[in-house]
């Protein structure tokens, strides 16, 4: 089952790396540092620090990484439904459970990735007063 789960993981990673989908990738990672910066290019905000952090929190884990997720796992989904492969997977023992988890893999590596990104995009933007626990504290979330 490890070997199906790591072939599928590997077939999605390779699929997954088109120009389009790179592209977006670039977009969902950079738009909250974009829209941080026009924020902090407006005027001063009192409390700066932690307004930003709370923008960051809103933006960053919960925004962009629903995002990602859409991203990447529903047009894996939907390649499997529209090459009706469904029918031959669910004959196959663990046929369904390696397609999922792999691709599950490939969706949660790409998020990982988004936030991580996005993260340090946004903190070079922002400059909190601690840069390092700010990102910590945010991956973590």
């Amino acid at each position: 089952m490890l070997a199906a789960v790591l072939n599928v993981f590997q077939f999605e990673l390779r699929r997954s790396l088109t120009r389009p989908r790179l592209m977006l990738w670039l977009l969902l990672a950079s738009f909250p540092a974009l829209l941080i910066g026009l924020m902090l290019y407006g005027e001063e905000l009192q409390n700066r620090d932690e307004f930003i952090v709370g923008v960051m929190y809103v933006l960053i884990p919960q925004l962009t990484c629903m995002l990602s997720l859409l991203l990447w796992m529903t047009p894996a989904i939907q390649s499997e439904l529209e090459a009706s492969a469904w029918p031959y997977l669910a004959v196959r023992p663990r046929g369904r459970r390696a397609m999922m988890i792999g691709k599950y893999f490939n969706a949660v590596l790409w998020t990982v990735v988004t936030i991580g990104v996005s993260l340090a995009l946004a903190i070079l933007v922002a400059q909190p007063i601690h840069l390092t626990k700010t990102y910590a504290v945010l991956f973590a979330v």
